[in-house]
């Protein structure tokens, strides 16, 4: 999908922020319940979707700017061995 990357930032937000608060776990569940229906109605709607992508990158980009890029712990990119 040619929105395959974003999703992966918003999931790992999901998995690594909002999934250690109350707050967060709630969004979630929410979100769980009525995303899919949302994503049904939506899949009809190719002006709306453009909206809905337009809302989110503001969003998707707060996200990847904010979160401390992980070290990478491959030997490849300067890692000693085990």
């Amino acid at each position: 999908s040619p929105l395959a990357a974003e999703v992966d930032v918003l999931r790992q937000f999901r998995d690594e922020v909002l999934r250690l608060f109350a707050g967060g776990r709630l969004f979630i569940s929410v979100y769980e319940a009525v995303s899919p229906p949302f994503a049904n109605w939506l899949a009809r709607r190719a002006g709306l979707r453009a909206v809905v992508r337009s809302l989110l990158a503001p969003v998707i980009w707060a996200v990847k700017t904010t979160r401390p890029k992980a070290p990478c712990l491959s030997h490849e990119h300067g890692s000693p061995p085990k």
